[in-house]
């Protein structure tokens, strides 16, 4: 029976609200106007029975059974959601309650003092911090322009009450508040608790299952930042080739007409001259086309190559982009270069950096050196490749960015930012080396490559 009894007030103080700091609030709440609602109910039905032996009269059962029912309809609202509202009610009908005490009796009244202290407390514990500070406020407030009026006798209190020694009845309604304030702080410590034990327990386990995890994830991760890196890169490779396809294309016809004119001319004769000058096209065409599919190639091949080689193709895939801006583009190297390693990927290399800077004349002035110097060197150990053009410069603000991806100063159609991201990936993760720019606006930029020489 007592089991039953439990099961069954545990189902009616049960919050639906789904908010864990709300439940808790609504769950105390429940407590209170159940433990109302019970007493009331108690006391109306003596009161009931007292009326109908003719002891007492039907007035007071009257209103007994009015206060039952008014916190039934709390009860209701709060069943509905509306804990809230229901507790601010709740907790203003007590005010209003206390409060004409107050007025009537004095607000010295220990028993009225006593009330004020658990409403406070009550706000705090159903509502929140600021709400119970606001009560404070307004019942010192009450109570300071109460005790004025009544000092000076504007607001004369009943106080036969003083003259009365101390009785049960008042000990008993002062131990009764005082438990009523223990019970609300032990219910709300202990939904407190509750939460924090969830809490921490919740936190165990997830601290459990990211460490469990973490090794996985950070290799997860670390294969998908490799996987989007290549599927970028390989995307800049087309769309640059696709920048520099009419360019190309030019390139292509000339040696494609030097060879056709040429085997027209073998057809009436034996000119060795013109064997020679088709041969000469056909090779070259050939190279070109091996410099291209060099650009679009994505399997690494690391054997041993001449760096001299591989910057004399770019220069040669961008002779129209560089001639149809106007710029000359000059090759020094100290003596021939070669060194083992992944040839496609140095091309990407050497092709981002001087795209790079015949854009930049895009941005400068007429006047400037239209021009672009690109070195090759070895010092120290290192192999120098090192770039120089005299177009707009970098600003000194950006210089610090123009190595993150997908920053750029250019328009859509220009680019994107990623080629000198993917150019320092290639040159530390491939080579082992490094890249650094200076630069002056308006006066040109400087990129300089150093990476170990290898041959083997």
């Amino acid at each position: 029976m007592v089991k039953r009894f439990i099961t069954l007030f545990r189902r009616l103080v049960l919050p639906v609200s789904k908010n864990e700091d709300k439940a808790r609030r609504e769950f105390i709440l429940n407590v209170l106007l159940l433990s109302i609602i019970s007493l009331s109910l108690v006391a109306f039905l003596m009161n009931l029975i007292k009326w109908i032996m003719g002891l007492y009269n039907a007035m007071s059962a009257g209103v007994v059974f009015i206060v039952f029912s008014f916190f039934v309809v709390l009860y209701t609202l709060s069943r509905k959601g509306f804990s809230t509202l229901t507790s601010t009610v709740f907790l203003g009908v007590f005010f209003l309650l206390n409060s004409y005490t107050a007025i009537k009796y004095g607000v010295d009244i220990s028993d009225g003092l006593l009330v004020y202290a658990l409403i406070i407390v009550m706000s705090g514990i159903l509502v929140n911090t600021r709400f119970a500070f606001f009560t404070a406020g307004f019942t010192a407030f009450f109570i300071v322009i109460v005790a004025y009026l009544q000092i000076n006798s504007i607001l004369p209190p009943d106080s036969y009450w003083r003259l009365e020694l101390l009785n049960m009845a008042n000990a008993i309604f002062i131990a009764v508040v005082l438990l009523i304030i223990a019970v609300v702080s032990w219910l709300s410590n202990r939904e407190i608790e509750k939460s924090l034990k969830r809490a921490r327990k919740s936190e165990a386990e997830l601290k459990q299952e990211r460490d469990s995890l973490e090794i996985t994830v950070e290799e997860r991760t670390k294969e998908l930042k490799e996987a989007q890196v290549e599927k970028i890169s390989q995307l800049y490779r087309f769309a640059e080739f696709g920048r520099l396809s009419a360019g190309i294309f030019h390139d292509l016809m000339n040696p494609l007409n030097s060879v056709s004119l040429n085997t027209e001319k073998l057809k009436n004769t034996t000119n060795n001259k013109y064997v020679e000058r088709a041969t000469g096209a056909a090779r070259k065409l050939q190279d070109l086309v091996i410099a291209v599919r060099k650009q679009l190639a994505r399997q690494a091949n690391k054997k041993v190559f001449s760096v001299n080689k591989e910057i004399k193709d770019i220069i040669s895939i961008l002779s129209y982009k560089a001639s149809k801006a106007k710029i000359k583009v000059h090759f020094s190297a100290q003596d021939e270069i070669s060194i083992f390693g992944d040839a496609v990927r140095l091309n990407q290399v050497v092709l981002n950096l001087i795209a790079n800077a015949i854009d930049s004349y895009s941005h400068s002035g007429s006047n400037a050196r239209r021009e672009i110097a690109v070195y090759l060197y070895k010092e120290d150990g290192k192999l120098v490749l090192k770039v120089v053009d005299y177009g707009a410069g970098i600003p000194a603000e950006n210089l610090t960015k123009i190595f993150e991806p997908f920053f750029t100063t250019k328009t859509n159609e220009e680019g994107i930012g990623i080629g000198l991201s993917m150019t320092k990936s290639i040159i530390e993760k491939d080579f082992g080396g490094s890249i650094s720019v200076s630069s002056k606006v308006n006066a040109g930029a400087t990129f300089i490559v150093e990476f170990p020489v290898s041959n083997e």
